[in-house]
């Protein structure tokens, strides 16, 4: 009997990367029989773990760009009007802030 179709079917939205992949991996080797796949020889490690982080602490996102704009209008960010300009033409290019619309 097929065990997958008594397990309980999971959203879309719950599943994660890693629900198909078992500890108990086979690979076959030369003479076609089944293997168990040794593991990665490097894990990904801490140090992996911040410099991901810093990485995308670094990446300017929309996110990022929709709370600066409030910062900058109420003056708890100080930019030079060039910057501004920099920084809603950036926007723009990203298709995250629209020109007004002239009616």
């Amino acid at each position: 009997m097929n065990e997958s179709r008594h397990q309980r079917k999971t959203s879309a939205a719950r599943r994660t990367p890693a629900d198909g992949i078992h500890d108990d991996v086979y690979v076959m080797d030369e003479s076609g029989k089944l293997v168990p796949c040794p593991p990665p020889s490097r894990r990904f490690t801490q140090q992996d773990r911040e410099r991901v982080d810093q990485n995308r602490d670094r990446r300017h996102t929309r996110v990022w760009w929709l709370n600066r704009l409030p910062a900058i209008d109420e003056g708890d960010e100080i930019v030079t009007d060039t910057q501004y300009q920099a920084h809603i033409t950036y926007g723009r290019s990203k298709g995250w802030l629209r020109p007004s619309s002239k009616r």
